[in-house]
């Protein structure tokens, strides 16, 4: 007896068309309660090198999650050891463990999770290598460890060596300038 092809095309065919197909159940542990945390959004979240969790939100500044519980982070007027706004914008943990912070209209935060120190920059109109806006959207270290920041008018670039920074803005004039000066996320190809 020959066995054409087709008839063993065909002879699969039924069995995997009429085969159950079975999917993954995925099952959400809740991890925070509305009730409590009373958050109106997460609008950024990185892993740390130890594992933690960071979460950076819209009005209660950052939280560390370790699997089990939720460590706050938050603006306290008295101490200049806290991130400098609770409406937190994005973070990132960079290649040395610690957290950039951006917020909204607040500038930029450098926490260092080991000891609790922060370092606060902000735009200051009389400097021209300040933070060019105290409003960040989004935040990148690139292969170097330099630090890019979208802003609301334009594009910084924070040289961590010197602690100065570059900025990059639309010019009218200009076909090379970035094409608009709000810029919203940051990539490195």
């Amino acid at each position: 007896m020959v066995i054409r092809p087709t008839i063993i095309f065909l002879f699969f065919y039924q069995l995997l068309a009429t085969a159950p197909a079975f999917s993954q159940q995925i099952k959400f542990n809740r991890v925070f309660d509305g009730a409590v945390n009373h958050w109106v959004g997460i609008p950024d979240i990185a892993q740390d090198h130890q594992g933690y969790i960071w979460f950076s939100t819209y009005g209660n500044g950052i939280y560390r999650y370790d699997g089990f519980t939720l460590t706050a982070f938050t603006h306290d007027s008295t101490n200049t050891n806290s991130i400098s706004s609770n409406r937190t914008s994005s973070l990132i943990i960079d290649h040395t463990g610690n957290i950039w912070v951006g917020t909204f209209r607040h500038g930029l935060n450098k926490f260092n999770p080991d000891n609790n120190t922060v370092i606060h920059y902000r735009h200051n109109p009389n400097d021209i290598s300040s933070l060019g806006c105290d409003t960040i959207s989004g935040i990148l270290e690139d292969r170097e460890g330099n630090i890019w920041l979208a802003t609301y008018i334009g594009l910084d670039h924070l040289d961590t060596k010197t602690g100065k920074f570059y900025h990059y803005r639309h010019d009218e004039k200009d076909p090379s300038s970035i094409s608009n000066d709000h810029v919203w996320q940051l990539y490195e190809d």
